[in-house]
């Protein structure tokens, strides 16, 4: 997939409209296709996060369904919030100073200590393992 994906359409499931079927699976005898017509998701969503849900530890379930993960998160971050910040600040700063960065004087900027060749930072480097 390509770096600078951006997400075109709103489809897809809503986290608050899983928390609710999640939940009204768990307090009525209804089953997964009957809940996911209700609630109009996709019945193969709701069996996946009823399985994540299933997975919980006890006291993690007991908090009912609002600490379950859902959507799309951020799996791998490299930087934090406040450093992604800063970095950012730094950027636009930088780039106001030369006129504009290349991708390759942006990854120089970013890690210099951690290039291999040329001083460059490779573009995995960005990424978390």
């Amino acid at each position: 997939m390509v770096r600078t994906y951006e997400r075109k359409t709103s489809r897809g499931c809503m986290p608050d409209v899983i928390r609710r079927a999640i939940d009204h699976y768990h307090t009525t005898e209804d089953g997964v296709k009957k809940t996911a017509a209700l609630f109009d998701v996709p019945k193969t969503t709701l069996r996946r996060q009823l399985l994540k849900f299933k997975n919980l530890s006890a006291p993690q379930r007991e908090k009912n369904v609002a600490g379950l993960p859902l959507g799309y998160t951020r799996h791998r971050q490299v930087f934090t919030d406040e450093q992604e910040l800063a970095l950012v600040k730094y950027l636009k700063d930088a780039c106001d100073i030369y006129f504009g960065l290349c991708p390759i004087e942006v990854r120089v900027l970013v890690c210099p200590s951690h290039g291999v060749r040329k001083n460059v930072l490779g573009l995995t480097g960005f990424q978390a393992s």
